[in-house]
């Protein structure tokens, strides 16, 4: 299995900045081409956005958990979500932190 860590430049990041909009009560991938999604909220502290079809999600750490989650480690700690997209048995990942 190949694994490729990548650092993104902040041009670069605005260009992959990852959109959700609410309409009504559904949900969109708006960064995306606007694909549906469902909402799954957890004991946790997170927020995970699926697609029906499963070709990706987002997963949100909630700001009220961002405190008890980054207890987990360096990841928790240093973002605030991730965005999975898959493509056959591959897939990409693009951690990031939300927008103050």
């Amino acid at each position: 299995m190949e694994r490729k860590r990548e650092e993104i430049r902040a041009g670069e990041a605005v260009k992959m900045e990852c959109v959700i909009s609410r309409v009504g009560k559904d949900y969109y991938w708006t960064s995306r081409g606007n694909a549906p999604l469902a909402l799954v909220e957890d004991a946790w502290g997170t927020m995970t956005f699926a697609t029906p079809d499963g070709v990706g999600y987002i997963r949100i750490i909630k700001t009220a958990g961002k405190e008890i989650a980054s207890q987990m480690g360096d990841t928790e700690k240093n973002f605030d979500y991730v965005e999975h997209t898959l493509m056959g048995l591959s897939g990409v990942s693009t951690y990031g932190v939300r927008r103050k």
